[in-house]
């Protein structure tokens, strides 16, 4: 059962950052003129990049819930300051 919560918190943990992508992506590059995208393909670019990218910076000694906090607040964060950004364009 600990580790269907585990799944489950990744889960949405990748809508949060796929929501994030999705919508960064819309202020600032659908202005462009390039195509907007949808949810699924913003989850798409996340593990897109998460390949890439791999474990770097993930500590092994972190607890679980210190990383779903930080991821959390990393989107927040990301969000506000694409908002207020968007705002003066």
């Amino acid at each position: 059962m600990k580790y269907l919560g585990y799944a489950f918190t990744l889960l949405l943990l990748g809508l949060l950052s796929a929501f994030t992508i999705y919508t960064l992506w819309g202020w600032f590059v659908v202005p462009l003129g390039v195509m907007k995208i949808g949810l699924a393909h913003a989850y798409g670019l996340s593990v897109f990049v998460g390949a890439f990218l791999g474990t770097r910076g993930i500590e092994s000694g972190r607890k679980f819930e210190e990383r779903v906090v930080e991821t959390i607040i990393c989107n927040v964060i990301l969000l506000l300051f694409g908002y207020v950004v968007s705002i003066f364009m």
